[in-house]
């Protein structure tokens, strides 16, 4: 018996490598594929072991030296090159499937994988699937390709899939329960019985979420300051310190009551608020002020590019777990045709409109 051995050059390695796992597209967005399937595999690796062995979550530093070892080839410039800038690689990779839910983070730099989801949008047969199982054995479970393109996963024609693996809404994946609208109101409610009054005087060093003012004033914008503000009558405001040109601090968020006067609003009531819920509070008012986002996608071969101008809030940040950067053009947000559907679908629980490019 004979071995033929026939040596690839590094585009012939990509496009054998590329075909193997069906990612399509750019370069870099099967360099984040392969990042990403060899550490799923790696936090997977110990639940390989028999149903006694001591299955211990992996370090970080386990999975980067495996990486180190592996992914070579990825930088043509060897070993001093790939140390150099593909941990900041790594890292991001990791960061995206954690995002996605893929692996799960213990705490100091231990991983575990995450469990097996079927995410399904609401405008296609496509599903996001989500969980820590290597590739190869998803396939077997969902008797059909899996295509890694980027950091996430999907499967085509999801229907017939095992009735165990019963796809969520990409609401559910996200865990949201209710509208955003629902959910505003309900915030509201709540910080209103939450209220202390204030000394009653004006403050230059506030200002108010008020994109509204803004559309009336024919002027862009978000923030207002108080001295700005009129309103004819009082209502329950999103709110925070202002800062100068010269400095910046990590500001609290507060929601208040603003009385209006000639000089300018004067706070009355006010409590403080965590930072994750006023900032996701600033969309849940933009959908009240009928003043949508929006997100510009401009297409890239099979994906789309796209500059977020503002960040998403938690939880459906998670989307962006789906999305690869490249390094050439400095750009960290493109995303596959696969994914366009979850993003709408997330960009619709915000109000946010997707405009193709």
């Amino acid at each position: 018996m004979s071995l033929s051995i026939h040596s690839l050059d590094l585009r012939e390695a990509q496009a054998t490598l590329a075909g193997e796992i069906r990612c399509r597209g750019a370069t870099s967005a099967l360099h984040t594929a392969i990042v990403a399937d060899h550490i799923r595999t790696l936090v997977w690796a110990p639940y390989l072991r028999s149903e006694g062995a001591d299955r211990q979550p992996v370090h970080t530093s386990r999975i980067f030296a495996a990486l180190d070892r592996n992914l070579r080839f990825l930088a043509p410039g060897g070993i001093d090159a790939v140390c150099a800038a593909a941990h900041s690689t790594y890292e991001f990779v990791r960061d995206q499937i954690e995002l996605c839910g893929d692996i799960v983070h213990l705490g100091n730099g231990y991983w575990i994988p995450g469990p097996l989801r079927l995410v399904r949008p609401s405008t296609t047969e496509m599903g996001l699937v989500v969980g820590g199982i290597p590739t190869g054995t998803l396939e077997k479970v969902f008797k059909r390709p899996i295509h890694s393109i980027g950091p996430a996963r999907y499967a085509v024609g999801i229907e017939g899939v095992n009735a165990a693996l019963a796809a969520d809404s990409v609401a559910g994946w996200l865990g949201i329960s209710e509208s955003l609208a629902d959910w505003t109101k309900q915030t509201l409610a709540w910080a209103a019985t939450q209220l202390l009054p204030q000394a009653d005087i004006e403050d230059d060093n506030l200002e108010i979420y008020a994109p509204d003012i803004f559309r009336l004033r024919r002027r862009p914008g978000f923030w207002l300051g108080a001295k700005e503000f009129q309103e004819s009558a009082a209502t329950l405001r999103l709110f925070r310190p202002r800062t100068a040109a010269r400095w910046s601090f990590d500001r609290p968020d507060y929601l208040g009551v603003f009385r209006p006067r000639i000089a300018g609003a004067h706070l009355t009531q006010a409590v403080q608020i965590p930072r994750d819920l006023g900032y996701r509070l600033r969309f849940g008012f933009d959908q009240m002020y009928a003043m949508p986002r929006t997100i510009h996608l401009h297409r890239v071969g099979d994906a789309h590019r796209f500059e977020l101008k503002f960040d998403l809030p938690a939880p459906e940040a998670r989307v962006l777990g789906l999305s690869w950067r490249d390094a050439a053009d400095g750009i960290d947000r493109y995303i596959d045709d696969f994914g366009i559907p979850i993003l709408e679908d997330v960009a619709a629980l915000l109000g946010i409109r997707v405009v193709p490019g």
